[in-house]
């Protein structure tokens, strides 16, 4: 189940608390900690008023006091998580959010429905969220906060982009739906990740298809950077692979394109031997992947 205070907050707060969470993502670009006053200013509302919006909003755990309520408050993730879900659920996009079905190093999965009925993957990315779970013992790391914020928009904003290259040209990638800060809408694909699979009928056919899908992207203008057996993902049934995660692209004309491709390239290879013990010969190799781009 999705953040239950999150989800408690959508359903009992006003448009002035949000209206608050709002100038704190905004005002958070200029201070460390937001002033309340400055947030009253922004707000056109006394200072008694907005300090009381500002406990409610520290009450459910949107916002944080990092210094003390009387040196300012700062958004977290939970209130960034909360402007971006009221935003896609007022223009329709999703009507609701379930349970987790993924997570990575610095982003979460759930699974959400649209006002179409549709079932669809929602990424919220969380760069920096190890660090802030040991906020109770490191204060100041919430005065970071920004920074953080910053960066999974900007990965969010970096995926949708790939997405967006490579979905319509065929290739196997999730299709882009939407995206609202660091939050990323995308089709909800059923299928297990690679690096746990243990065995499968035809390794030679699925590391195949797996390496087109790679060189594909490549030549529609995109390398993952960081692709691994744990952003493919194997469906049994079909036999299809789907290469998710794309925050870290860079074109072909990037100065280490090449590099990057290559290690997206041995990653896979290295599972294949490792795990399915499959290696391919070089022909096949130079037949799939071409002299230009291995």
């Amino acid at each position: 189940m999705f953040n239950p205070s999150v989800v408690k907050a959508l359903r009992s707060l006003d448009d002035w608390h949000f209206e608050v969470l709002r100038v704190l993502e905004e005002k958070m670009r200029h201070y460390e900690t937001v002033p309340t006053d400055v947030v009253a200013r922004e707000t056109e509302a006394s200072k008694d008023l907005t300090l009381k919006r500002l406990s409610t909003l520290h009450r459910y755990g949107l916002v944080w006091a990092p210094r003390g309520r009387e040196r300012g408050f700062v958004l977290n993730y939970n209130g960034l998580d909360a402007i971006a879900l009221r935003s896609v659920v007022n223009r329709g996009i999703l009507v609701s959010i379930g349970g987790r079905i993924g997570a990575g190093k610095e982003s979460e999965v759930y699974e959400a429905v649209t006002a179409e009925e549709e079932r669809v993957a929602v990424k919220f990315y969380r760069m920096g969220s190890r660090s802030f779970k040991k906020y109770k013992r490191h204060r100041d790391i919430a005065l970071h906060s920004h920074l953080y914020m910053e960066a999974s928009r900007l990965a969010a904003k970096r995926e949708l982009e790939a997405l967006q290259i490579l979905y319509p040209r065929g290739i196997k990638v999730p299709r882009p739906i939407y995206r609202n800060r660091h939050l990323l809408v995308t089709e909800l694909i059923r299928g297990i990740e690679l690096a746990k699979v243990k065995a499968v009928d035809d390794p030679a056919l699925l590391l195949e298809k797996v390496l087109r899908n790679l060189v594909e992207a490549f030549r529609a203008g995109v390398v993952n950077c960081d692709l691994s057996a744990y952003n493919v993902i194997y469906l049994p049934e079909s036999g299809d692979v789907f290469l998710i995660d794309w925050p870290q692209w860079v074109s072909p004309d990037h100065a280490t394109a090449k590099f990057y491709l290559r290690r997206d390239i041995d990653n896979v290879l290295e599972f294949f031997e490792r795990r399915l013990h499959h290696r391919p010969n070089k022909d096949i190799m130079r037949e799939i992947l071409g002299e230009n781009v291995y």
